[in-house]
């Protein structure tokens, strides 16, 4: 058996060093994902939570809405909870002071 040349021992090896950075590379993608799913998951249950507790009175909904209020900046977001747009409730309250 002939043996193999160092070019073609070199081509081997790097190819084998591509496919375990590709392979890590795919875990660290899967992993991510789960994380984030996780999150996902968690704030959804969290969610849930405050609302339920809005529902019952456990949290008073006006406290809840100046919270998501000062919090939510996208628009679309926004009007899940029937609140103003951002640039018209920026400008509602200038000159306001929060305590």
């Amino acid at each position: 058996m002939p043996r193999a040349k160092p070019e073609e021992l070199a081509r081997k090896q790097r190819e084998r060093e591509a496919r375990r950075r590709a392979e890590q590379e795919r875990r660290t993608a899967r992993e991510r994902v789960a994380e984030r799913k996780r999150d996902t998951r968690r704030k959804i249950l969290a969610g849930a939570l405050l609302l339920d507790w809005v529902e019952r009175g456990e949290i008073a909904e006006k406290r809840f809405l100046d919270g998501l209020n000062r919090f939510l900046e996208r628009d679309r977001e926004r009007a899940l909870f029937d609140l103003p747009p951002r640039s018209a409730s920026t400008a509602d309250t200038e000159g306001e002071q929060h305590s």
